[in-house]
């Protein structure tokens, strides 16, 4: 992360979900990075990224851009709390979402009508960008397995600071409740609290709850397995094409031996017929005799 003109490396931690929590000192914790948006939905079966699928692409681009929403909230919040540029963020950019953004009058509006929507709902979260596999993370001991459970969870996220809930909608007694009457599917599952999330809140296709990002259909992945079947094929081609070539080349040379040996064979044949033809005129002109020739042959 740049600071000014200087460069803080981030400490990356990474929890039993696979769920990346990056923590910065000079601005907090982080909601994710790049490698944490785009691990669940880039495929690992894709020899290069024009190999990944589109709808794969559009996910890791969705989550990007989520990402960078959440950094605009963050700063706009501090400035509602206090107009001083923060010490991360450049006075130039700064006064620039003054100016052409959170000042202006559609941003205004937007914000009216969002805070009238938020009015609107039966349980509000308190917990602001940050998600629940986060707030889950913070919550357990640090060397220990054991997770909190769905409905503590669900209680973090939706209580204020002293204790009462933002608004009580029962479903913190819905979670207890399926926790204890589906303990043995709840205790099986790879994590146990969004299990139970899943069988309040309900499930949702294609949708890994908890990590915020679309998961692999059906289509994608055989789209996927295609790809790279088409990819191998194009290879064991290409492979094919080398191994031609090879075989050309060692014909070509074969050839072109045959044809010496041909050419040889052929300087012989003229060498022996002109021999001849001088013997038979040295019989003809009397210089030797066919008796001759004949001890000679």
């Amino acid at each position: 992360m740049v600071h000014g003109d200087s460069v803080e490396h981030l400490e990356i931690q990474t929890n039993a979900t696979e769920q990346s929590i990056v923590a910065a000192q000079a601005s907090g914790e982080a909601s994710g990075q790049v490698s944490y948006c785009i691990r669940p939905s880039a495929p690992l079966q894709a020899i290069k990224w024009k190999m990944v699928p589109e709808d794969n692409k559009k996910a890791i681009w969705t989550s990007l851009k989520s990402q960078y929403k959440n950094r605009q909230y963050n700063l706009l919040q501090k400035y509602l709390k206090s107009k001083d540029c923060p010490d991360d963020v450049a006075e130039a950019n700064w006064q620039w979402l003054i100016v052409n953004k959170w000042e202006t009058e559609g941003f205004k509006d937007q914000s009216s009508r969002n805070e009238t929507n938020r009015e609107k709902q039966e349980m509000k979260l308190v917990v602001g960008t940050k998600s629940s596999c986060q707030h889950a993370f913070e919550m357990k001991e640090k060397d220990s397995p054991v997770w909190p459970s769905a409905a503590e969870v669900w209680k973090k996220t939706r209580t204020k600071k002293h204790g009462t809930w933002a608004v009580s909608n029962g479903e913190e007694i819905r979670l207890q409740e399926e926790e204890e009457k589906n303990k043995e599917q709840i205790a099986s599952a790879a994590i146990p609290m969004v299990e139970n999330f899943g069988l309040v809140l309900g499930k949702k296709r294609n949708y890994t709850r908890g990590l915020g990002f679309k998961g692999m259909t059906s289509a994608t992945e055989e789209r996927t397995r295609l790809l790279a079947e088409n990819e191998a094929s194009k290879k064991r081609a290409d492979d094919l094409d080398v191994e031609v070539v090879k075989l050309n080349e060692i014909t070509q040379r074969q050839n072109e031996q045959i044809q010496a040996q041909q050419d040889a064979l052929e300087r012989q044949d003229r060498q022996v017929r002109k021999l001849s033809a001088a013997l038979e005129q040295l019989v003809k002109s009397g210089v030797l005799s066919s008796t001759d020739e004949e001890v000679d042959a």
